[in-house]
C-alpha cells in the first residue's frame, strides 16, 4: 500500500513538473505549423473573397469577409484550365508510373546484383541527379524537337521522366538495400526470377518507403513549372503555366488566381490524405537516407 502511494505520489510530482515543459512544447508546435500554413489559408481566405473587398482593406488585422464562389465558379467553367488539369493528371500518372518501374529496376539491379561497371552507374545515377534542372533543360527541348514530340503529352512525360528518374532511383537503391539479401537468395533457390521477386517480394517489403517516393514522384510532376512551361508551348498547356495566365497583362487577378491555385493543390492533398500512413511510416523508417 505504502509503496502504491509513494509512485502515485513521484507521478504526480513528475506530471506538474512536466506540465510547463508539455505547454511550451505545444506552443512552439502551434507556432511552426501556423507558420507552415498561414500561407495556404490565407490563399484559401483570398479565393473567397471578391477583388474589390482584397483591396479594400489591409492583411491584418484580418476583417471579416462575406464568402462568395463567384472564383471557383470562374475557375471551374473557365475551358482552358480544365483541360489543362486533365492533362496535368495524365501527365503526372504516366510519369510517376513509368518512373517507379524504370527506377525500381534499376535500383534493384544496383542495390542487389553484382555486375561490371555497378559502381560507376550508381556515381552516374548520382552525378546526374546533382546536376541543376536547367543545364538539361535545353538538350532536353532540342531532342524533343528533333523526335518530333515537343508540345505533345509524349514529349512532357518524357521530359519529366528525364528529371525524375535519377532522384527516385537513388532513393529507391538505399530502400531496397535495406531487404535481406538471404530472402532474395532464396527465393533464387526457389526457381523464382529475379523480375518476379522485385515485383513480389522487394516492393511489398519496402511498401512503405515505395509509396513515399510514388507520392513525391507525383508531386514533383504535378508542381513543375519550368518544363512544363518550356516544353509545352501552345498544345500542351499545363495546370502551373495556365494559373501563371492571370498574372499576365500588366495586371494580376488575385482573388482568382488563389482559387485556381487551391484547385490544383487539391490531388495533392487528397494523395497525401490517402496515403498518409505510408508516408508517415516511410519517414520514421528512414526511408529516404
Amino acid at each position: 500500500m505504502l509503496s502504491n502511494l509513494t509512485q502515485e505520489k513521484v507521478t504526480l510530482a513528475y506530471r506538474k513538473r512536466s506540465l510547463p515543459r508539455r505547454i511550451g512544447v505545444y506552443v512552439c508546435v502551434l507556432l511552426v505549423l501556423g507558420f507552415i500554413l498561414s500561407p495556404y489559408l490565407l490563399g484559401i481566405v483570398t479565393s473567397f473573397e471578391r477583388e474589390p473587398e482584397l483591396f479594400g482593406r489591409p492583411p491584418f488585422p484580418f476583417k471579416p469577409i462575406t464568402p462568395v464562389l463567384d472564383n471557383y465558379i470562374y475557375i471551374l467553367s473557365y475551358e482552358p484550365f480544365a483541360l489543362a488539369f486533365i492533362d496535368s493528371a495524365l501527365v503526372a500518372v504516366t510519369t510517376t508510373c513509368f518512373v517507379m518501374i524504370a527506377g525500381s529496376m534499376g535500383a534493384f539491379a544496383i542495390a542487389h546484383l553484382r555486375f561490371r561497371g555497378r559502381n560507376f552507374l550508381f556515381n552516374f545515377v548520382v552525378v546526374v541527379y546533382m546536376l541543376p534542372a536547367l543545364a538539361m533543360l535545353i538538350p532536353i527541348v532540342v531532342l524533343l524537337k528533333e523526335l518530333a514530340l515537343l508540345d505533345t503529352i509524349i514529349g512532357m512525360v518524357f521530359a519529366h521522366s528525364i528529371l525524375l528518374l535519377p532522384l527516385m532511383t537513388w532513393f529507391l537503391i538505399g530502400i531496397y538495400e535495406n531487404v535481406p539479401a538471404d530472402i532474395l537468395e532464396a527465393l533464387q533457390m526457389d526457381g523464382t526470377s529475379r523480375i518476379r521477386s522485385l515485383f513480389r517480394e522487394v516492393i511489398p517489403l519496402s511498401r512503405f518507403g515505395f509509396f513515399l517516393i510514388l507520392v513525391f514522384s507525383f508531386v514533383n510532376s504535378w508542381n513543375d513549372l519550368m518544363f512544363a512551361n518550356t516544353v509545352g508551348i501552345v498544345s500542351v498547356k499545363l495546370l502551373q503555366p495556365r494559373i501563371l495566365e492571370f498574372m499576365s497583362g500588366g495586371r494580376v487577378l488575385f482573388t482568382q488566381m488563389a482559387a485556381a491555385g487551391i484547385l490544383s493543390s487539391l490531388p495533392v492533398v487528397a494523395l497525401a490524405i490517402v496515403l498518409q500512413k505510408q508516408i508517415i511510416a516511410g519517414i520514421m523508417k528512414g526511408a529516404i537516407k
